[in-house]
């Protein structure tokens, strides 16, 4: 009873409670740490399935490149999650989020102020995505007509078309909405 819990109870309760893949699971607890880490950041945003693919992308390249354990990173639970937030309200792309982790190890910075310092925010707004959307359309005058012909591709050309133009900046989703409605008109 006094035991801390054991390794294989873990295992199962983590696959049981939080729905995460054995494998998954069975790599987190390989160390206690880490472990101890996902628990903290599942008690402050319940998202085990978001929070693993951090811990095991990003996070784990982070710690493999500095050859650091979680604890030594220096990425508290409340950056980590602040962070996987900013991707999931869109405020962020994931990609920008990648970068973003790697400036807070290196400056030890909040994702905010990064973001805020760096001008990283996604934009959404439809008014300023349309004056881009205009000009790529204006410039693609083969891809829009391939799309108008029904080849969906194409309209994911123009997308990437409209995220170059606006410097990575532009919310693909939005973009990808706002292009589809402009060329049914």
């Amino acid at each position: 009873k006094t035991l801390p819990e054991l390794p294989r109870v873990r295992l199962k309760r983590f696959i049981e409670t939080f729905g995460i893949s054995q494998k998954d699971a069975a790599v987190i607890i390989s160390d206690r740490e880490l472990a101890n880490y996902f628990e903290k950041c599942l008690s402050l945003w319940n998202e085990p399935k978001k929070i693993t693919n951090w811990l095991m992308g990003p996070v784990f390249y982070e710690m493999n490149t500095k050859n650091a354990s979680i604890t030594s990173l220096g990425l508290s639970p409340e950056r980590l999650i602040k962070l996987i937030s900013r991707v999931e309200d869109a405020t962020i792309s994931n990609l920008t989020a990648k970068d973003i982790l790697t400036e807070m190890l290196r400056s030890h910075k909040d994702p905010d102020e990064i973001i805020k310092e760096k001008n990283l925010a996604q934009v959404s707004a439809s008014d300023e995505l349309k004056s881009i959307i205009e000009e790529v359309i204006a410039k693609n005058k083969k891809s829009v007509e391939d799309y108008i012909s029904g080849k969906e591709n194409a309209l994911m050309f123009l997308v990437g078309q409209v995220m170059r133009a606006s410097g990575g900046k532009a919310n693909p989703k939005v973009a990808k909405d706002l292009i589809a409605e402009r060329l049914k008109e």
